[in-house]
């Protein structure tokens, strides 16, 4: 549920925000490219769930497609990431922090291969709790529509 919450509330409402406000056509294809990649990850993601090491590193390159896409955003389209001052929203690059130790995480859990298929899947839902407690405390608004 709050894998679904993330990446389908969380995207969907960023893409309306995206297209609701004036940006460059590069910047919509950036952002939707980006959003479409996660989303087949996700689906990806759904059918491995039944092999813990695949499934971590699927969610291990869920994880990375986010922390690239702020990269992408840092260099290319600063005013994404900026809150109404237009200033880099700091909250933001604690919850990309987050998405990053998510990603670290999950790619040791999935590529250590003595490691046992449970503590592989122990491994990563504790350090999907603490990114998703992270990441709700920062975009909870956000996911649910709210300004």
């Amino acid at each position: 549920m709050i894998m679904a919450l993330r990446f389908f509330f969380g995207n969907n409402n960023y893409i309306a925000g995206i297209f609701s406000k004036p940006s460059s056509t590069i910047s919509r294809l950036y952002h939707f490219t980006v959003i479409s990649g996660q989303s087949l990850i996700l689906l990806g993601s759904s059918f491995l769930i039944r092999n813990p090491h695949k499934f971590a590193l699927w969610i291990a390159g869920l994880f990375l497609s986010e922390v690239l896409w702020y990269i992408g955003c840092m260099i290319f389209f600063k005013e994404a990431i900026s809150n109404e001052a237009g200033q880099l929203d700091r909250l933001l690059r604690v919850n990309e922090a987050a998405n990053l130790a998510m990603t670290l995480a999950a790619g040791i859990a999935g590529s250590i291969k003595p490691l046992s298929p449970g503590t592989a899947i122990y491994i990563v839902t504790a350090v999907f709790i603490c990114n998703s407690v992270v990441d709700l405390r920062v975009n909870l608004k956000k996911y649910m529509g709210a300004p």
